[in-house]
């Protein structure tokens, strides 16, 4: 949704605080850093994929003992 409040605002200003992205499109600063977050929460999955593969399952305190 953070993508929506970025790209559907076309021609005017939605507000104060916006980012101008291209030559009369404007993005409400919220959205940008909403959509930024998302990007960088999603770049998670496939590090924490790596880190598996490499050093195997994590081992926690609340790990059942077998």
């Amino acid at each position: 949704m953070p993508v929506l409040a970025v790209v559907l605002p076309k021609g005017t200003r939605p507000g104060a605080a916006s980012v101008r992205i291209t030559r009369g499109r404007y993005a409400p600063a919220d959205g940008v850093l909403l959509a930024g977050a998302g990007f960088y929460a999603l770049l998670g999955f496939p590090l924490d994929d790596v880190w598996h593969r490499i050093f195997g399952q994590d081992v926690t305190l609340w790990a059942p003992r077998t």
